[in-house]
């Protein structure tokens, strides 16, 4: 598996999935490369001897970027494409945990924000991304200076509120250096020192 298409995909289905896991990797990243073993080579959201083995009856999906080109279009996306596929697999209901790898996880906070902003009975199908949503694990989030900018920083400013909300088995943090999350055609950086 070399690279996905563009949208959603179910990468693992156990027998009567009861939760769906969602991978969100970072913009101009490979979503396979996010998220195999640099020890093992594996993929481990996929691959029966890692993730699955200890999660078996979970569903694992990995969004991978259509060309959006900003924050706000793939969050969009993201909750369009979960509404789509959740329908279709008849699991609107179903618990979401995502786990986002660097930029990938201020996607998600977005598509959540998003999603909260459907509270309206015609928009109900995008709410439920933010009802159904009870975890969150962020691996390798860029550092501070590139939260500190603009739009990344509105995102901050209004997930923060919603964390209460969240069950949250696992959040774990790391820094990773700006020249590492390859952001430049994704993210208009205004006013910044970033070097």
């Amino acid at each position: 598996m070399e690279k996905l298409r563009p949208g959603l995909t179910t990468v693992y289905s156990g027998q009567n999935p009861v939760v769906d896991i969602v991978a969100v990797h970072s913009p101009n990243r490979n979503s396979i490369q996010s998220f195999t073993s640099t020890a093992t080579g594996k993929f481990w959201l996929g691959d029966e001897d890692m993730l699955p083995r200890d999660i078996p009856n979970c569903r694992v999906l990995v969004y991978n970027h259509g060309g959006s080109g900003s924050i706000m279009g793939a969050a969009t996306e993201l909750v369009e494409s979960l509404v789509h596929n959740r329908r279709s697999e008849s699991s609107t209901e179903r618990p979401i945990m995502f786990i986002c790898h660097s930029v990938g996880g201020i996607i998600a906070k977005q598509a959540i924000i998003h999603s909260k902003s459907c509270e309206n009975k015609t928009l109900e199908a995008a709410y439920s991304i933010y009802v159904s949503t009870y975890s969150l694990l962020f691996v390798g989030m860029p550092d501070s200076q590139l939260l500190n900018s603009g739009i990344l920083r509105d995102v901050e400013d209004a997930f923060e509120p919603m964390m209460e909300r969240f069950r949250t088995s696992s959040l774990w943090e790391i820094s990773i250096p700006v020249k590492d999350c390859d952001m430049e055609d994704f993210v208009p950086v205004r006013n910044s020192r970033i070097g």
